[in-house]
């Protein structure tokens, strides 16, 4: 296994100057230069350099110290990495996504920063349609703000699942796919609702899935099912492009019935999750993801809910009392009730198992853009959103910008000002 200080280590023996030299434009608005010890992308690494932000957007990545700036923040010592996106989370900081008012969505997208969450999608439990509009309005509301993290859709996990392979959702909530039921959530989110999990084996589930894949911009996964390999691999063809939590939730991969986990392990167009606390997943099979799968089609996700970056006692889950202990969520019966995961810990996880850094980094990145195609995110390069971790040698979060703007800060500003002169 890798520890995260070797990692560094190793990283910032990297040489300095990898990239050419492109000539700064200045518009004439306000420049910020991050100068950090080395930056860290799933497709290059450079050794010390400044990091030009101008209007949110990233400028330029720099060897040279530049001309034209305002205001620089030193991290030395440190390195700068891609914000992370997290595509399926219920809540964190005693925060439910089900329960919350488009307040507490705020304040919820306001502290994800500390996690190094720059972007994410609220995820639902299977509810009745009532509920589910009124929290998809909740967080159409909250996502007007931005501020914070941001919003970048709706996940809509549920109700269309199997009963059998349900988990933490509710019995009573479960029911067969509706398009037209879809249709009506889809216009209350005003094209918010972005990502959609269904069972493909229940009644109408394959019609659906091919339905919602040619007519709405929504992105299909597939989840919380006892598919074949032979019905997820049908899926796949309609549309579906996406596993949720791959292993949890699904039937279990067997030699003569791969199911649901065989089949996105061997088609390379499937993106799949993994949720890395090392509960979920074995360490082994987070490296048998990774080995099928490699970099570009598995994700990080947290899957957490609002007991993340709180510790043990009682928490809701959606309608549903869930207990954390050892920081692990199980309802009454033991079953896993999502996870108290963060991002930044997920990361750590990865390392810890043996995926290399960049891989990892990836992963919780640029790669879950690539799965929802979402434009402008996930990398450290000219015209992408300025959203920027800085984490020191043993991958501890530093600092956390969101389009230019320091959303957290671990030393209090510590690292705030160099001289421009």
């Amino acid at each position: 296994m890798t520890k995260p200080k070797d990692t560094f280590m190793s990283f910032c023996l990297a040489e300095k100057g990898l990239f050419r030299h492109h000539h700064l434009i200045w518009h004439g608005a306000a420049m910020l230069a991050l100068k950090v010890g080395g930056v860290l992308t799933p497709h290059r690494r450079f050794g010390e350099s400044y990091i030009l932000i101008e209007e949110g957007k990233i400028a330029q990545v720099a060897v040279e110290r530049p001309r034209f700036v305002d205001e620089v923040h030193s991290y030395d010592g440190c390195m700068a990495v891609p914000g992370f996106v997290d595509l399926h989370m219920h809540g964190c900081f005693g925060i439910d996504v089900m329960n919350a008012s488009s307040m507490r969505l705020r304040e919820l997208a306001e502290r994800l920063p500390a996690t190094g969450v720059t972007s994410f999608m609220p995820s639902t439990v299977s509810d009745d349609f009532s509920r589910l509009s009124s929290v998809i309005e909740n967080v159409r509301v909250a996502s007007e703000a931005r501020i914070g993290a941001q919003v970048l859709g709706v996940h809509l996990e549920g109700p269309y699942l199997n009963a059998e392979n349900r988990g933490a959702h509710l019995l009573d909530q479960i029911r067969p796919p509706s398009i037209e039921e879809f249709k009506a959530l889809y216009g209350k989110s005003q094209g918010l609702l972005k990502r959609v999990t269904v069972a493909p084996e229940v009644v109408g589930g394959l019609g659906f899935i091919e339905d919602v894949s040619a007519r709405f911009d929504v992105t299909v996964s597939i989840g919380h099912t006892n598919a074949t390999f032979d019905e997820a691999f049908e899926a796949f063809d309609r549309g579906a492009k996406i596993v949720t939590h791959l292993f949890n939730g699904m039937r279990k991969l067997d030699h003569r019935e791969p199911g649901v986990a065989g089949a996105a392990l061997t088609r390379a167009d499937v993106f799949v999750e993994a949720i890395v606390d090392l509960v979920h997943l074995h360490p082994a099979t987070v490296r048998l993801i990774h080995r099928c799968k490699g970099a570009k089609r598995m994700l990080l996700v947290t899957d957490a809910m609002a007991a993340a970056g709180l510790s043990d006692g009682l928490y809701r889950l959606g309608r549903t009392q869930v207990s954390v202990k050892d920081g692990v969520a199980r309802l009454g019966d033991g079953v896993l009730a999502g996870s108290a995961l963060t991002m930044i810990q997920a990361v750590k996880n990865a390392v810890k198992v043996g995926i290399p850094l960049r891989d990892a980094l990836a992963m919780a990145s640029d790669s879950p853009c690539e799965a929802m195609k979402f434009k402008g995110k996930g990398r450290l390069e000219q015209g992408f959103d300025a959203d920027i971790l800085i984490l020191d040698r043993r991958l501890n979060l530093v600092s956390t910008y969101v389009g230019g703007k320091k959303h957290f800060d671990r030393d209090g500003g510590a690292h705030q000002l160099e001289d421009v002169g």
